[in-house]
């Protein structure tokens, strides 16, 4: 099965449900507002007006893009994670293999937000200057990197919708 495929069939088996589609309108909206907070709250001084304005077009589709990967990933871990509880699987470990992709999304989402060198500065300050001086520098690849790691956890969760996994007892639609 192609890698197109595989994403196709994962997604489509994952909206087919009403519940899930619920959640991903309402979870999109809210990541995309945290995403957008995270700056405000982080920087002493910053508001919604100030934030607003220092973010261009681009910054906005980026936020967009990652944040509704990352509720498209969470919204198929809970898919998976409904699946193997209806069946009666062994939920423990379904439930760590999909805490490690939501967590992975919500980390790199947590990078995604920080698309400015004040609000990298006030968010990761805790890492020290030159940490600071070299995420500012890298910041295309650190988003890159954000896309790639989202993009990895929503495949891996389509192709365990869309052809099962053994180890997690999941049975293909």
């Amino acid at each position: 099965m192609s890698i197109l495929h595989t994403l196709y069939r994962g997604i489509s088996t994952t909206f087919k449900k009403r519940r899930s589609r619920a959640i991903f309108s309402i979870l999109w909206p809210v990541i995309f507002m945290g995403m957008f907070a995270t700056p405000i709250a982080a920087t002493p001084g910053n508001g919604i007006a100030i934030q607003a304005h220092l973010f261009g077009p681009t910054n906005y589709m980026i936020l967009a893009v990652l944040s509704g990967m990352t509720a498209l990933a969470l919204v198929m871990q809970i898919h998976i994670l409904w699946d193997k509880i209806g069946r009666e699987a062994n939920s423990i470990r379904g439930a760590a293999f999909g805490g490690f992709g939501a967590a992975a999304g919500l980390f790199s989402s947590l990078f995604a937000s920080a698309t400015c060198g004040l609000c990298i500065g006030a968010i990761f300050s805790f890492l020290g200057f030159g940490t600071i001086l070299f995420l500012l520098e890298n910041s295309g690849y650190i988003l890159a990197g954000a896309f790639l790691l989202l993009l990895a956890s929503v495949y891996l969760s389509a192709k365990r919708i869309a052809a099962g996994c053994t180890a997690c007892a999941i049975v293909p639609e």
